[in-house]
Order: structure tokens, then C-alpha cells, then sequence
């Protein structure tokens, strides 16, 4: 199954520009981390999500879909949303105490037969790894559990970082 979205809802454009953001719940810290909060036209973006585990116990397995991380990308300046794909079997990972996962980030979007003409041209370069001159927000969230003695524990958490492409 293929879960994809795109609106066109307005967006404040209010600055929050930040290249490191970092949430802490129990015994886990989920980050997004951009190294840079502007990036030139055709420039690799170095943005990535991670995830530690900062518990107790040496180590500890997590359940999730394909990633435990859900990054959904919005271009502020067309205000395009472009959604988040993901397959969704049940998989899992094992954490050492300490021991960050990180994943890059990489564009999962898609657009349909009724989708704008602009919005399919704008996708189809993201596909391509070129993101056009604009301003960006990637949300990122968590969605894992872990299972204890007595029931399953929910992770959600939840940051976003801004940045921009200029021309070079």
C-alpha cells in the first residue's frame, strides 16, 4: 500500500529556520539535522533524522513500518504539500544504548492524473533529486513501539527544520 498526499493550504511565513532540532520522550531522543539552513541550486541537501536510544538497558528492540521515521516535505513559496510514502510492513530494529540511527533524507512523494500541471512538473524534479529555488519544511515525526511486560509503548514524537535553496 502506497499512502500519498498533496494540498495546497496556506502556510505563515513566519521564519523558523533551524538546522538541528531535537525531541526528547523517555528513553529516546529523535532529531532532524540539517548542516546547512541554505542550500545552492543542485546542491546535495545533507538533511537527516535519527534516533537513540538512551534508556536503561543495554539494548532494546523497537517495531515499526518500513523506517520509524514518517518525513514529509512542504515547499512554502507554491505551497505545495507533498506527503510521505511508506511501505508498511512490520518490521524492527534493534538500538545498543548510545548508538544513533540515522537515516538521510530522501524525497517519497507522488502526484496522480489530477494533480496541477505545475505540481507534477515540481514533483518530477524532486524525484530527480534537484530541488528548485524556493523555501522548505520538512516534518518529521516518529512512529515505533517497543513491548514491555505488561503492554506496548507508543512513540510519537515530533519536530520540523526550515531551509532554502538559492540560486548558486
Amino acid at each position: 500500500m502506497v499512502l500519498v498526499s498533496c494540498g495546497t493550504a496556506k502556510q505563515d511565513d513566519e521564519q523558523i529556520f533551524s538546522k538541528d532540532k531535537k525531541g526528547i520522550t523517555d528513553d529516546f531522543i529523535f532529531q532532524l539535522k540539517s548542516e546547512k539552513d541554505i542550500y545552492t541550486l543542485n546542491e546535495p541537501l545533507q538533511i537527516y533524522a535519527e534516533l537513540e536510544y538512551v534508556g536503561e538497558s543495554d539494548e532494546i528492540t523497537i517495531y515499526h513500518a518500513g523506517s520509524p521515521f514518517i518525513l514529509e516535505l512542504k515547499e512554502l513559496n507554491n505551497n505545495f504539500d507533498f506527503g510521505y510514502a511508506m511501505d508498511t510492513p512490520l518490521l524492527n530494529t534493534q538500538f545498543k544504548k548510545g548508538e544513533p540511527f540515522r537515516i538521510p533524507y530522501s524525497f517519497s512523494g507522488g502526484y496522480n492524473e489530477f494533480s496541477p500541471d505545475d505540481y507534477v512538473q515540481f514533483v518530477k524534479k524532486l524525484m530527480d533529486g534537484e530541488f528548485p529555488i524556493g523555501r522548505y519544511v520538512i516534518s518529521g515525526r516518529t512512529d515505533f513501539y517497543i513491548e514491555t511486560d505488561e503492554s506496548k509503548q507508543t512513540y510519537n514524537m515530533e519536530q520540523s527544520i526550515e531551509f532554502e535553496v538559492v540560486e548558486n
